[in-house]
């Protein structure tokens, strides 16, 4: 029976060695993949398959084996699963049709192998590329052990024998055989693969040397030595040599000046080595006539089959002449960037940037990348931007190659701040691009210059205002006074008036001369404290009746009493404790006279307050009144010198005791401030250090 078995499984690899041959011719070597393909491909399997069937050895009557389970696996994991499924069909129909008691049993191992290898050419689709004989061997495995498992099928009693007598071949004969069919066919895929391979290998070259020979570039092969084996008709015409005189000759003797040969050779030679990997080179070759050209090379290696370098393969292009316009834009972007001005160009259809200098750059703060993302208007701010439309739309509309336009804008840096500018925008063809040109002057500096200028003058004419009102004043100041001296005193010794109209004469002289001795006071005060010359003489008072007395003085003066709707009220009162201070207590008692003045001087109808509170640092001293009030746009200049609430109106006084508040005030170390609304009276705050 063994010998018996061993011819039929001798058959058997025979066939199998037919159905690799298959593979190879009828469906490795056809390039389609349609169904009809397909479909012929599974009969000639299945037809195979039935070979296989019609050489088995047989165990017991009915019960054969053969290696139609290694066919149809490896069917699925290499045909696919449309072949190998009509091989299924037709190998199971022929079974079915053999009969015996092993009809299930043969049936099922068909369907379970080629559903296998289909299985698994799906579950592991990169079986091939590593450890391929392991893939193999396993599916083996994984087949028979299921053509084991079938043997349940055969007939009653039969099963054990069965196992008994294929166990061993099944997990190790059978396994190996689907390897090796396998293997059998992979290296025919691999072979097949490479010849397709060289054969576009071959027909790349030959596009390759057909595409060297059209291009309008320079184009060469050189082999590892450094001889020239191929150029294309430009490279001759550009140097103004033969064929026959560069074909075969050493590239670098031919090509290079003396100076450049060394150092390239030396480079090629560790390119062929494999040290070096360089695509792309600039050089320059003498041409026949000893004229040098600049050309940029683009290179590729070329190997063999078993990858060994066997030369490069070059494209170049003459770039003679831009690098001439390079050098000579180098120069020109060199004597802008020495330029302290900002230069902009920028291309007239698309507006982008194509250069902006080393002044431009840093003042806006991008780099050079950055700014050729952007354009003249993502840099111009505010009305600026609106003025730059404006001037290129109408450049647009008169059709103009040549305009030039100045106005001043603002530039927007990259972190958003803005600095004022002068734009000088040119438009201009070079040589046959539309092209604008802008030169920009930051002109922060002449800004400030002119508004300080513009400030000065501002000041002047306030200063040359406010002396004709002051001059206007201190005239009705003085004279309203000295009037009244005089026209009085003249009263008194022209005529003999009586005791009682002597008394109110005298009264009247002596009122007028203490308001024109107050002015006085006053311009000299304001004059000293100018000079920085008034002088404080501290020592230690009573806070409590130094204001105090500023109240009884005033409560008795003809001030007040020549406004009989007015009261001055005093929130001093038993309860508020003397405190003993260290400060100069005339000028307190004098900034304390005039603020309680000018209440009483702007109050018409109501009341004038003075309090007093103490807190732990300071004192704090305010007069309340009822009076016109201060507007809000007057409060910046309420301690200004010569200032008054309505400066088109006349008041009373020279518009410089709340000045001379001011400054007291802050010589004793204090603090004054105040809160007003017009028409509704005003508060003045005095705050002293309780030193």
């Amino acid at each position: 029976m063994k010998e018996s078995i061993l011819v039929s499984l001798i058959q058997n690899i025979a066939t199998l060695l037919a159905f690799t041959l298959i593979y190879d011719y009828s469906w490795l070597k056809t390039e389609s993949t349609t169904y009809l393909r397909k479909t012929i491909s599974g009969i000639i399997i299945g037809a195979i398959g039935i070979l296989l069937m019609l050489t088995p050895w047989t165990y017991i009557t009915g019960v054969v084996f053969d290696t139609r389970s290694i066919l149809l696996s490896v069917s699925g994991l290499f045909f696919g699963a449309i072949p190998t499924l009509i091989a299924i069909l037709i190998t199971s129909l022929f079974r079915i049709f053999l009969g015996g008691g092993g009809i299930y049993m043969g049936v099922t191992v068909i369907i379970f192998s080629g559903v296998i290898g289909i299985a698994w050419g799906y579950v592991r689709p990169n079986w091939k590329e590593k450890k391929h004989r392991a893939e193999l061997f396993s599916m083996g495995v994984l087949v028979h052990l299921m053509m084991l498992v079938s043997t349940v099928l055969l007939p009653q009693g039969h099963t054990l024998e069965t196992l008994k007598n294929i166990i061993i071949p099944a997990l190790l004969l059978y396994p190996a055989g689907t390897m090796f069919l396998g293997m059998l066919m992979l290296k025919q895929l691999q072979n097949w693969k490479n010849q397709k391979a060289q054969e576009k290998l071959l027909e790349s070259e030959r596009r390759f040397t057909e595409l060297l020979e059209d291009v309008n570039l320079l184009s060469q092969i050189i082999d590892k030595d450094g001889n020239i084996t191929f150029c294309n008709d430009h490279l001759l015409m550009v140097t103004g040599y033969k064929r026959e005189e560069v074909i075969g000759k050493n590239w670098f003797d031919l090509f290079l000046p003396p100076s450049q040969k060394e150092y390239f050779r030396n480079g090629f030679n560790r390119i062929i080595k494999g040290e070096l990997h360089q695509t792309h080179l600039e050089d320059q070759i003498l041409t026949k006539d000893g004229n040098l050209l600049t050309i940029s090379w683009y290179s590729a290696i070329l190997r063999d089959s078993d990858k060994g370098i066997t030369g490069t393969a070059s494209i170049g292009e003459n770039i003679t002449e831009k690098k001439i316009a390079e050098e000579e834009k180098l120069k020109l972007a060199n004597i802008l960037d020495a330029s302290q001005n900002e230069i902009y160009l920028s291309d007239a259809k698309t507006f982008k940037f194509k250069y902006l200098n080393h002044g431009a750059l840093k003042n806006l703060g991008y780099t050079f990348e950055e700014s050729l993302q952007l354009t003249p208007l993502d840099i111009t701010a505010d009305e600026g931007k609106d003025k730059l439309i404006k001037t290129l739309e109408s450049w647009e509309k008169r059709n103009e190659t040549v305009s030039s336009a100045t106005f001043e804008a603002k530039n927007k840096r990259a972190d958003g701040s803005t600095y004022p500018v002068e734009i000088n925008i040119q438009l201009f063809e070079y040589p046959t691009e539309s092209y604008y040109l802008a030169m920009v002057q930051d002109i922060t500096k002449r800004k400030v210059i002119d508004n300080q200028l513009l400030e000065a003058k501002r000041k002047a004419e306030e200063s040359d205002k406010l002396k004709s009102i002051f001059l206007a004043n201190m005239s009705h100041e003085i004279r309203t006074p000295l009037n009244a001296i005089v026209g009085f005193s003249n009263l008194l010794t022209d005529f003999e008036p009586s005791q009682e109209d002597k008394k109110q004469y005298t009264s009247i002289i002596n009122t007028s001369s203490d308001r024109l001795l107050q002015i006085i006071n006053d311009i000299i005060d304001i004059s000293k404290l100018d000079a920085k010359q008034m002088k404080i003489k501290k020592a230690e008072c009573n806070l409590l009746e130094v204001v105090s007395n500023s109240i009884n003085t005033f409560q008795k003066s003809e001030l007040l009493q020549s406004k009989p709707n007015v009261s001055l009220i005093s929130k001093l009162n038993d309860n508020t404790k003397p405190v003993r201070i260290h400060t100069d207590k005339n000028r307190l008692q004098q900034v304390l006279d005039n603020l309680i003045s000018n209440g009483i001087k702007y109050t018409e109808e109501g009341f004038i307050e003075v309090g007093l509170k103490i807190h732990e640092k300071h004192a704090e001293i305010y007069i309340k009144d009822t009076g016109i009030g201060i507007p809000k746009d007057k409060h910046d200049i309420v301690f200004e010198r010569f200032r008054q609430i309505d400066e088109e109106v006349f008041h009373e006084g020279a518009g410089i005791g709340l000045s001379i508040c001011k400054g007291i005030i802050d010589l004793l170390g204090g603090k004054i401030s105040f809160t007003s609304e017009s028409k509704k009276g005003s508060t003045f705050v005095i705050e002293i250090p309780l030193d």
